[in-house]
Order: structure tokens, then C-alpha cells, then sequence
């Protein structure tokens, strides 16, 4: 199960807390599928089989806020009986520059409260999670800085760290967390 955190609203759509849905929406293009919307997950979902045919994939992006999207995953996880090594979080990352990627196999929330959601949900950090480097701001707090839009520059990089992104998650799903982490990392 492939997660992409972010917000929903217009107001969102484009800012720096919703690269993981960027992600997650760019994969289900890739794979030509749509979404649907789950009322009980408070979630829109896509189904995929892997390039090589052997593995079913969801992709799932909470319609809650990011902050509460612990509660739609545990659902998710919970409903599909998936273990917590079969689940992958992509979200953005201000302790990493922008651009920068990195693949972890479990870990603390970072400061990030949709992880934060996600741990005191499901009671472990024992899932992998995809960080996106969306750096920080040295004028702005926090929350205005990752609910800001990309710059005009950082829109310019944007395709490629997502095309990035999307390859590091079908290398997961094919290879598994160690041999993508050693490839990309």
C-alpha cells in the first residue's frame, strides 16, 4: 500500500505538504487508473498490478486533513490485512534540502504530524516512509512555509523529483525496501 500524504482543498493543491499526493496521483497517471472515493477509509483509493505483474498495489490519499491521516491509514491497513512492512508513506520533509530523497524503512515522525498521526495510529513506526526534501524557510514559521507554493524555481525541478519519486516506489514494490534504499539512497 503506497500512502501519499497531503491536504485536500483547492487551496492546497500545489504546495509544498502535498508533494506525497502529488506523487501518488502522477503514479495512478503513469498506470492510467483513477482514483475512487472511499467513504469509510476517508480516503481516495486506486488498485494497480505491479510492471511485472505479481503484486497488487493500492494507492491511497487521505481526504482527512494531514495532521489526522492516521486514523483513514490504520482503516486501510486494517480492512486490507497488510502487514506494516508492505506499507510506504510519502511526504515532504523540511529537514532535508529541497529536492533531496530518502527511503527509510521505519523511524520517528521528524517533526511531521501527518507521521505523528500515522504512529500513534497504527501504535509502531515500523513502516516505510518516503521523505521529499522540501527544505526550510529562514523568514517564515513552519506551517506557513510547507502550505506555501512551490517557487517559480523549485517548479522547474518539480517533474524531475517527482519522476524520481515514482521510480523509488516501483523499485519497492518489485525490490523491497533494502535493495531500493541501496539503488537510490
Amino acid at each position: 500500500m503506497i500512502v501519499g500524504l497531503g491536504n485536500v482543498g483547492r487551496q492546497y493543491r500545489n504546495t509544498r505538504h502535498n508533494i506525497g499526493f502529488m506523487v501518488a496521483e502522477e503514479l495512478a497517471q503513469r498506470f492510467n487508473i483513477k482514483f475512487r472515493r472511499n467513504l469509510w477509509l476517508r480516503a481516495k483509493i486506486a488498485r494497480f498490478f505491479s510492471p511485472e505483474g505479481k503484486k497488487e498495489v493500492l494507492i491511497i490519499c487521505p481526504s482527512t486533513y494531514i495532521n489526522l491521516s492516521g486514523k483513514s491509514i490504520r482503516r486501510a491497513k486494517d480492512k486490507f490485512s497488510l502487514p506494516l512492512e508492505n506499507l510506504l508513506v510519502i511526504c515532504d520533509d523540511v529537514n532535508l534540502p529541497f529536492g533531496k530523497l530518502r527511503l527509510r524503512p521505519k523511524g520517528g515522525d521528524g517533526g511531521h504530524k501527518g507521521l505523528l498521526s500515522l504512529i500513534k495510529e497504527l501504535e509502531d513506526d515500523n513502516f516505510n516512509r518516503l521523505r521529499i526534501g522540501v527544505g526550510k524557510s529562514e523568514d517564515k514559521s513552519l506551517e506557513q512555509y510547507v502550505l506555501e507554493e512551490f517557487s517559480p524555481s523549485e517548479q522547474k525541478e518539480l517533474g524531475k523529483i517527482i519522476e524520481k519519486a515514482e521510480d523509488i516506489v516501483l523499485s519497492w514494490v518489485e525490490q523491497g525496501v533494502d535493495k531500493t534504499m541501496n539503488r537510490f539512497n
